[in-house]
């Protein structure tokens, strides 16, 4: 009934693009509630949402939590809030010729060579015909993903991700972090809070400022630092390195 209740507050709140290096710098705008209907209302049944809602085990971690989205309709909302948000900021975004794209998808092909390693294809499980689900690590909202990386124009340092596979980079970010290995530390953690499905907590119900006071943020970023210090060292960086540390901070 929470979920029923809470459905267009799941809308707003889970498809807003959340700040995880330096939160405020941005001039860039999250999605507004009415950007959001506009982006997902007509591909989401809202039934839909309701039947996700379920209890889960993150890898690594073994934290249980309660997300509101299948993986397959997180999935399209990911990749429905991309493509919207592409379109938006379509002038801002740096085209895949651009020297800076081009080295961030080469980045991100390292760190998806790293997650197929720590979950191998043939591992991954399939949370739907799994008994006691909740119970394991859920990795099955991995299979097949389309990994997908942007840069967008903006001297912020900063990055985000979204559901199903989606991260933008912003060129301050790039301007900042000199080698590829500080970049990689970005973009793993980035990939830690997608292998981790923060984005479809429950916890996303709280209103906005009760959200504020918990520390739900701080637990979900250092679940994600977790998690992307294993991708890293799986794509063949030394996480314990200081300049990584630093890039992560």
């Amino acid at each position: 009934m929470n979920c029923v209740r809470n459905l267009w507050s799941v809308f707003s709140r889970l498809l807003t693009l959340r700040r995880y290096c330096n939160p405020g710098q941005s001039p860039l705008a999250p999605l507004s509630c009415s950007d959001v209907q506009a982006a997902v209302s007509h591909s989401v049944p809202p039934i839909q949402l309701v039947r996700g809602c379920h209890k889960e085990t993150v890898p690594y971690t073994n934290r249980a939590h309660w997300v509101i989205l299948s993986p397959s309709i997180e999935r399209k909302v990911g990749e429905k809030l991309f493509e919207y948000f592409k379109k938006k900021h379509s002038k801002d975004i740096l085209g895949p010729s651009d020297p800076s794209t081009a080295r961030v998808h080469l980045i991100l092909s390292d760190i998806i060579c790293g997650i197929q390693e720590v979950f191998p294809t043939n591992s991954l499980r399939d949370d739907a015909k799994q008994g006691k689900a909740a119970a394991r690590p859920q990795t099955g909202h991995l299979r097949d993903l389309k990994w997908e990386v942007i840069v967008m124009r903006d001297k912020s340092v900063n990055a985000y991700s979204l559901p199903g596979g989606k991260i933008v980079v912003f060129t301050g970010l790039l301007n900042v972090l000199k080698t590829d290995a500080e970049i990689a530390a970005i973009i793993a953690h980035e990939a830690g809070h997608i292998v981790a499905r923060h984005f479809t907590e429950l916890t996303i119900l709280t209103p906005p400022i009760l959200t504020r006071l918990l520390p739900f943020q701080r637990r979900n970023k250092l679940e994600a630092d977790l998690i992307g210090m294993m991708l890293l060292a799986a794509a063949g960086f030394d996480p314990r390195t200081e300049s990584l540390r630093s890039a992560r901070s």
